[in-house]
């Protein structure tokens, strides 16, 4: 009996939290019955006859939609009988791990190779609910968002005729009709059809599970929040008051902010009344109330309040405050209240830069491709969002784009309270699919696309709308979708299109005034390791610019473990990529290494996306990089975590190189030789909350084992927020590690270190370090082979690379026969003789040119492949085995595995395919090459192997030099590993050669 505007300011101000008054009873849970309908009763009127793009409710009807509503006759008796039925909980998928039929036989579906059990069809739900409206109410149907795909909803008392409520087509909006018959005991009956109709329902994207390959082949279910809701006959607030504020900048923190509520409101037909509103605005962190009012307007229509928070915190990825604004209409005897969630933070762009609240921001973002092994669909449950958006906060994400996704409700309050940017995306996965659009597809596009951004636009995580995914010409309907964006939500960024190609800061297919900022698809097939320029352009962008999915780097996975998983999850979907890869392996004896490939090729993983990073920071006007992905996507291994958001091996070592502020450095070289000197310069990008001030010092620390030397540097100048900044060069001279020909020469590892001290941290950054490493090698001389080895070469080439002075060239066949087994035969192919040679005792040292032979080779690359890769995109990582750690030395490979210092031997190299050997036969690897999971083939970089009485010694390695040693110079060619390696491996054959001989 309290009058509402009372009502609100006590409780306020007792700090009680606020809720609806609306009487409502949540229909959630285990209780729905389930059945398939795979013969429907009429097939003459199938469900429905046909789809169309829109919902039928009076705001919306279209002469189709009365057409169809006229012709549901037989629809009214469509629900089947429910004797066959199960259980199943709503919200959720029907074939989710979660789904309680997931013991049932076949009442939804039938295996396939990618799912335990699949349907895709017409299916029904029903429940028994039991409600009272007080008040003269109307009881109201609602269901929030996540009908897959579309929905018929039908009511009745039992016993009687079924009431057609609703006939909606849409997966992102709700739907909703009022229940026209008094209620008490009621049965809800609703008809899912999980069909897609690409010219009436074109909406696809990643959570739709049925694109890039995959053959998961969709789902469908009631994935949406389903109620009955008493609503006031006479009024009613429709949606979420609409939140807006002055603009902010830092500057605004602390002081009076102007804050803007607008309250849509209905009326009963032909009524127009004055309607009052009172509005408290709460502090959500502190529970106390900031702001109160109470204003008049008249009803149907928008009522708007304005009123000041006094001392306004704003919302920041690193600081995310965020009010609650509780709302009462009230119109004689009519009430209702609403409330929403928003924070106070302004996002524009100023030329290249994005700006938040009056800085520079750039955005360490990630990808997401929709990937629940449980629950298929997007869950429903807050905290699941919670876990991934605070393990990716943790770890220095501050933006995550969702390809061709909007997530349910509750992510974006996740991301809210966390405070991670969001670029939620309209499901138009690839052009394919948008341009098979018909008439009421399209409207079905902009109608969704006006709805969800009305439902989340209040979301300060929203960084802005996003149209189709790489559609980089733009969709027909970006003019038309850009300008109800901007009627909608007018200070939130807009794009028709992330990711475009070929791109320049200058082109003018690019400037289109539908796209606020340009999301790039960069060079994805090489590293700056290999093409350093991958981040540069000519001219200066006239709008921020970001890399579009960045990386897509595969890692090998830990198959067993991950099998188990999807195991004990009971996920319908199968690990159909990882079951056939863990049979080859236990076929060819190498299951017990899974381990040592995965730990080894995360560590790539790390390498590629630090390099990567590293060269985009260089470039200050790129303002963002979306790492692709967090989560592994199916049939791949590209995710900081497996499917089941388990972080992988390196996830706490990557903030060195991936955050708001990173130390950069030019100049160090792959490796060095005995005495030769470091010179790099480094650098900031500073994205931090402040200017790094001058008189600021970083710490430098250069360490080969026992020898280190350290300082300091000291910023000149202010290190400015938005800039790339040079602090100042480090020059240190390398000790001695001797010569190829000294006795027990051995590389050591170099690790140049360098970190902020903690004093110029600012907000958000607790900590700026950063972490380079190279090799020193002896230097190569020229000498002599050892004693009684008769090195004996196939051609004036290869003498050029030879790493002794007295290296013989015998043409092939000229050596007679026995000779050669006294000899190391070093040849780039591998034919029957050299295959005599051996079995003779020789040792044949084959350095293959690509041409086949007895010995299967394939080229790879050390950048990781890409996406889930491909035969000739394949490698995963590598290990460096301690047979060759004892070769080599052991800080040529100190963590088992070839670093960034062996790229210039890895790359372009050939592999050696090992599948033709059994799991006994297998040579001696070395150096393994990894490969993708989906091949998993046997592949060496280089291996020994026990050839009749001799060896060969297979070197897929890169060792053989572009700048060949003259025999009068001896000058050192300028890759000194390459030199060592190959000396080293032609030493270890001479020592089997002896060896054999004793």
């Amino acid at each position: 009996t309290m009058p509402p505007q009372l009502h609100i300011a006590m409780l306020a101000v007792l700090g009680v939290p606020l809720v609806s008054s609306r009487q409502a009873v949540l229909l959630d849970g285990p209780e729905w019955d389930f059945v398939t309908d795979t013969n429907p009763s009429d097939p003459t009127a199938p469900i429905p006859p046909p789809w169309v793009g829109a919902s039928v409710r009076a705001s919306v009807d279209t002469g189709d939609d009365v057409a169809i509503v006229g012709a549901s006759t037989a629809w009214q008796q469509q629900p089947p009988p429910w004797e066959q039925s199960g259980p199943i909980t709503v919200p959720g998928c029907w074939s989710s791990a979660t789904s309680a039929l997931m013991t049932a036989s076949t009442a939804y579906g039938n295996a396939t190779p990618t799912r335990s059990h699949h349907y895709i069809g017409l299916a029904w739900y029903s429940r028994q609910v039991q409600i009272s409206c007080a008040n003269n109410a109307n009881p109201w149907l609602v269901i929030d968002h996540g009908i897959h795909r579309r929905a018929r909803a039908f009511a009745r008392h039992t016993g009687e005729p079924w009431t057609l409520l609703f006939d909606h087509t849409g997966y992102l909006d709700q739907a909703e009709a009022v229940i026209p018959f008094p209620t008490a005991d009621i049965e809800i009956a609703i008809g899912i059809d999980a069909t897609v109709h690409p010219s009436t329902d074109p909406l696809m994207g990643a959570a739709d599970l049925d694109t890039d390959g995959t053959n998961l082949g969709g789902w469908g279910g009631l994935n949406g929040h389903v109620s009955l809701e008493c609503r006031p006959p006479s009024m009613w607030i429709v949606g979420a008051p609409h939140v807006t504020h002055s603009p902010v900048t830092t500057a605004s923190q602390g002081n009076p902010v102007n804050v803007s509520v607008a309250v849509n409101l209905t009326s009963a037909e032909g009524e127009s009344t004055v309607v009052t509103l009172a509005i408290v605005i709460v502090d959500t962190t502190t529970n106390t109330t900031v702001a109160t009012l109470t204003t008049k307007g008249t009803r149907p229509g928008v009522v708007i309040g304005e009123t000041t928070i006094t001392s306004a915190q704003l919302w920041d990825p690193e600081a995310p405050h965020l009010y609650t604004v509780y709302v009462t209409a009230t119109a004689g005897s009519a009430t209702d209240d609403a409330q929403t969630r928003f924070g106070i933070r302004t996002i524009t762009r100023n030329g290249h830069q994005f700006i938040i609240n009056g800085r520079p921001l750039f955005l360490p973002g990630y990808g997401d491709d929709s990937v629940y092994p449980l629950t298929v669909a997007p869950p429903r449950n807050k905290d699941e969002y919670l876990k991934k958006l605070t393990f990716a906060h943790a770890h220095g994400f501050r933006f995550v784009r969702h390809h061709s996704s909007v997530l349910p409700d509750e992510y974006f309050d996740a991301a809210d309270e966390v405070g991670v940017l969001i670029s939620p995306e309209l499901p138009c996965v690839y052009k394919q699919y948008y341009d098979m659009a018909g008439p009421i597809g399209l409207a079905e596009y902009a109608r969704t696309w006006t709805a969800y951004i009305t439902r989340l636009r209040n979301h300060p995580s929203v960084f802005d709308w996003a149209m189709c995914n790489e559609y980089a010409t733009g969709i027909k309907q970006g003019p038309e979708l850009y300008a109800a964006a901007k009627a909608l939500d007018p200070t939130r960024l807009v794009i028709d299109a992330d990711g475009l190609f070929g791109w320049s800061p200058n082109d003018t297919e690019y400037l289109r005034p539908t796209l606020d900022f340009h999301s790039v698809q960069f060079d994805v097939k090489h590293l700056p390791l290999t093409h350093p320029t991958k981040f540069e352009f000519e001219g200066t962008p006239s709008r921020p610019v970001i890399s579009h999915e960045t990386g897509n780097y595969n890692t090998f996975p830990r198959l067993q473990p991950l099998i188990d998983a999807f195991g004990r999850a009971n996920s319908s979907i199968l690990p159909y990529w990882l079951t056939p890869s863990l049979a080859k392996l236990e076929a060819a004896g190498l299951l017990a290494e899974n381990e040592l490939w995965s730990n080894c090729s995360e560590f790539l993983y790390r390498t590629c996306w630090k390099s990567n990073i590293e060269g985009l920071r260089k470039n200050s006007m790129i303002s963002g990089y979306e790492w692709w992905l967090l989560v592994d996507y199916w049939g791949g291994n590209n995710g900081l975590t497996d499917s089941f958001e388990v972080p992988k091996s390196i996830a706490d070592s990557i903030s060195g190189f991936h955050g708001n502020t990173v130390l950069l450095q030019d100049g160090l070289a792959v490796a060095y030789t005995s005495n030769a000197t470091i010179e790099i310069a480094v650098s900031v990008s500073n994205f931090g909350a402040v200017d790094i001030a001058a008189g600021a010092t970083l710490q430098w620390n250069v360490t080969a084992r026992e020898h280190s030397e350290s300082g300091q540097l000291e910023f000149k100048t202010p290190a400015t927020v938005g800039l790339v900044s040079l602090i100042g060069n480090i020059s240190v001279t390398l000790p001695d590690v001797g010569t190829t020909h000294t006795t027990d020469p051995a590389p050591l590892a170099v690790t140049v270190s360098v970190a902020l001290l903690s004093s110029v941290a600012g907000p958000g950054e607790v900590d700026v370090r950063n972490a380079w490493t190279s090799t020193v090698y002896p230097a190569f001389v020229d000498g002599p082979s050892p004693p009684n080895w008769n090195l004996t070469l196939e051609s004036m080439d290869l003498a050029q690379q030879c790493m002794f002075d007295d290296c013989v060239v015998i043409p092939d066949g000229a050596l007679p026969s026995s000779l050669v087994k006294n000899r190391v035969h070093l040849t780039t192919t591998f034919q029957d003789r050299y295959l005599q040679i051996a079995q003779a005792g020789g040792v044949v040292v084959l350095v293959p040119n690509g041409t086949a032979s007895f010995y299967p080779t394939d080229v790879t690359s050390y950048k990781q492949a890409w996406w889930v890769g491909n035969a000739k995109d394949n490698n995963a990582g590598s290990v460096v085995y301690p047979s060759a750690q004892t070769l080599f030395g052991p800080d040529i490979a100190p963590e088992g595995w070839a670093d960034w210092t062996w790229w210039r031997m890895i790359d372009e190299a050939q592999t050696f395919i090992l599948d033709n050997f059994g799991a006994d036969q297998q040579p001696e690897v070395l150096v393994r090459a990894i490969d993708i999971v989906t091949l998993s083939r046997s592949k060496a970089l280089l291996f020994r192997m026990a050839v009749g009485k001799g060896y060969v010694i297979g070197v897929g390695l890169n060792v053989l030099q572009e700048c060949p040693r003259t025999k009068t110079g001896g000058a050192e060619c300028p890759m000194p590993e390459k030199a060592w390696v190959f000396d080293r491996i032609l030493r270890n054959a001479g020592d089997i050669l002896t060896a054999n001989q004793l």
